[in-house]
């Protein structure tokens, strides 16, 4: 069984709605939902958001279920430039920020599964994505200036941050189950994020009242909320297209 692991509802729920359920239910904040997509049996979990969320959910879930691959999907802020909204990263080398600010140097790596990886890179060539490999790095907030994502970029030669692949790589890595990191661009390398990005909760949700206080002192940047939209509906898009590709090549039929 494959199970896609994604933080918030808008980075699984075109995939969910693809799906013919056989189960849902919620665990701990986690949403859980277990079905058919076209032929194959998966299991699609939205976490939450950052390391507690992700390692909680991922260690259920490989506890409780026969999963044969897990993939971390999502967006991601791009920190390489060139890399557009929509752009779908298989990332190779997964750091985390705050493991290597304990530890410089000796920070633990891990790595999406070579010959799964392989596999993906070597298929056919879509207009509804556009695929390449790069290294990622993890943080626990969200990178919201040109200078946070340029220290970012340098520090760990990533192309890629984002808040959970890591933590989902690090548990599926000691259970010796083969990781997958996927994530679709949402903001580029050349762009900041206005700050109310980050009145959201664990559970993706807006804390309501900041942001209310927080608009009716900024109320210029109200203009903005249209133009995350449809980025957000882009990479959506795309991290939908690449994943039902990646599963019809990584599920039950083509393993076999």
């Amino acid at each position: 069984m494959l199970a896609l692991v994604g933080a918030v509802r808008e980075e699984v729920i075109d995939l969910k709605r693809g799906m013919v359920l056989k189960e849902v239910f919620t665990w701990q904040g986690c949403l859980v939902y277990r079905g058919k997509y076209g032929n194959e049996d998966i299991l699609l979990a939205q976490t939450g958001i950052g390391q507690q969320r992700a390692e909680r959910a991922t260690t259920f879930i490989l506890t409780h279920y026969p999963v044969t691959t897990i993939i971390s999907i999502g967006f991601a802020g791009a920190l390489r430039r060139g890399l557009r909204t929509g752009d779908i990263i298989l990332c190779s080398a997964l750091h985390c920020s705050d493991e290597w600010a304990q530890e410089p140097g000796r920070a633990k790596i891990y790595h999406s599964d070579a010959g799964l990886a392989s596999l993906l890179s070597a298929g056919p060539k879509s207009s509804a994505f556009r695929l390449y490999r790069g290294n990622s790095v993890t943080v626990t907030k969200v990178v919201t200036t040109l200078e946070r994502k340029q220290t970012l970029g340098k520090t760990f030669a990533a192309d890629i941050v984002d808040m959970e692949s890591y933590w989902i790589a690090r548990i599926a890595s000691a259970r010796r189950v083969p990781f997958l990191g996927i994530r679709a661009i949402f903001d580029t390398a050349s762009e900041s994020l206005p700050a109310f990005t980050q009145m959201v909760d664990s559970d993706g949700e807006w804390h309501w009242s900041k942001a209310f206080v927080y608009f009716l002192y900024h109320p210029e940047e109200l203009k903005t909320l249209p133009y995350l939209c449809r980025k957000a509906r882009e990479a959506r898009k795309s991290l939908t297209a690449f994943t039902s590709y990646l599963i019809s090549q990584l599920g039950s039929g083509a393993q076999r």
